[in-house]
């Protein structure tokens, strides 16, 4: 019902919002969040696909008959940062090697190995790119996020980090 009632009103709100004397600067705030919001996700959808081909072919060296499908499991997996990859090749990995399957095992370990760092490197190097950030700073900015917000400062830090820049570009040129 507030939903509908909000719809209502919309116009009206959006008029007296754009009256505002802040409009201007929560305006250019608010599109540079939204651009680096979608280069965040144009990057993290580039690194799942880099990791999805990765692991399908790591998954075809040991001639898995799931390996495309796997693979996209795994590399969407990967996507959490507490769970990563290596939540799924290291105990695959070891129970091959105690199996006798040493083959098997050596590479699904090399697979996980492989998948973190394409995704260290990828990671800094695409939201760095995109966003507009030296990687370094957007490697901080994830390790910082983790440690203050846990899982979620993954998507936190660097967040934190290009609505500090939007705002000091703005108080740079404004001011």
């Amino acid at each position: 019902v507030s939903m509908v009632a909000l719809c209502k009103d919309m116009q009206i709100i959006h008029k007296s919002y754009r009256k505002s004397k802040y409009y201007p600067v929560f305006h250019r705030v608010a599109l540079a969040l939204k651009e680096s919001g979608m280069a965040y996700l144009k990057s993290q959808g580039l690194i799942l696909l880099v990791i999805w081909l990765v692991c399908s072919m790591g998954l075809m060296l040991i001639r898995n008959p799931y390996a495309l499908l796997l693979g996209l499991f795994i590399s969407v997996f990967d996507t959490l940062p507490i769970l990563g990859s290596g939540m799924i090749f290291v105990p695959w990995g070891i129970f091959e090697i105690v199996m006798g399957q040493y083959y098997q095992g050596v590479v699904l370990l090399a697979l996980w190995f492989i998948c973190t760092l394409v995704r260290k490197f990828l990671e800094a190097h695409f939201m760095g790119n995109y966003m507009g950030l030296l990687p370094f700073f957007m490697t901080a900015s994830i390790y910082l996020g983790i440690c203050l917000f846990g899982v979620w400062g993954i998507f936190l830090g660097p967040f934190a980090v290009i609505l500090i820049r939007a705002i000091y570009q703005e108080m740079v040129t404004s001011g």
